[in-house]
């Protein structure tokens, strides 16, 4: 390694990563998630932290209410045609 390295003294490059995500829509999820990780790695990120359930992206009433991620989709986008 350089001597201009980060790494070589004893820095690393992290990154927070907020994806776009759609809820009930995990290969969109993924699509977005992947190209933050490629776009990472291309500027040498060597820890690259995603947010849980980014791939699912479930909303957290649709759990408590026992409902499933393509039932809250579907309300979402009905209420998106309402308006």
């Amino acid at each position: 390694m350089s001597f201009y390295s980060i790494y070589q003294q004893g820095f690393v490059r992290v990154a927070a990563c907020t994806p776009k995500c759609e809820v009930g829509d995990p290969s969109y999820n993924l699509a977005e998630t992947l190209a933050l990780a490629r776009d990472g790695a291309r500027q040498g990120v060597a820890l690259m932290v995603f947010p849980e359930l980014g791939l699912s992206a479930y909303a957290t009433g649709a759990a408590n209410a026992g409902g499933s991620a393509a039932s809250v989709r579907a309300r979402r986008t009905a209420v998106r045609c309402d308006v």
